[in-house]
């Protein structure tokens, strides 16, 4: 009991310490992981709208796994209802700015499923996600 209370404590302060460096330091890829952590319950308590702020954090950094965390936190309503437009936005742009093979994969099976949903509302989707940038 003790050990598991000794590594609860340790796990809070390396967590407490990984927030702070996400902040500190815009680090794209320690906020994408704060996300994670919040969307999967992973050490802290489950908040999808605490993973979509480090999602966009890491977003607007260009980290195309983050902007396709968040089309998926879209797509399936974990933000308050399914939002298949924003889905297809976030989707577009991870695919634009997407470098790992999985991303890349995921996004090109996701975007015909999307075009096919959205119908002609689809090029309005092509538009919005063309209108952003990350700020990097």
């Amino acid at each position: 009991m003790k050990k598991l209370l000794a590594s609860s404590i340790v796990i809070s302060a390396l967590f407490g310490c990984a927030t702070q460096h996400g902040l500190e330091r815009k680090d794209p890829v320690g906020a994408y992981e704060l996300g994670r952590r919040y969307e999967k319950g992973l050490g802290v308590k489950e908040d999808d709208r605490k993973a979509y702020q480090w999602y966009e954090q890491a977003a607007d950094q260009g980290l195309a796994d983050a902007m396709w965390s968040i089309a998926n936190l879209y797509g399936t309503g974990k933000l308050g209802g399914i939002d298949m437009m924003m889905a297809c936005v976030w989707a577009v742009r991870a695919g634009k700015y997407a470098t790992d093979e999985k991303v890349k994969s995921e996004v090109a099976v996701a975007i015909p499923q999307l075009r096919a949903m959205l119908g002609k509302r689809f090029p309005s989707c092509e538009n919005k996600a063309g209108e952003w940038s990350p700020a990097s």
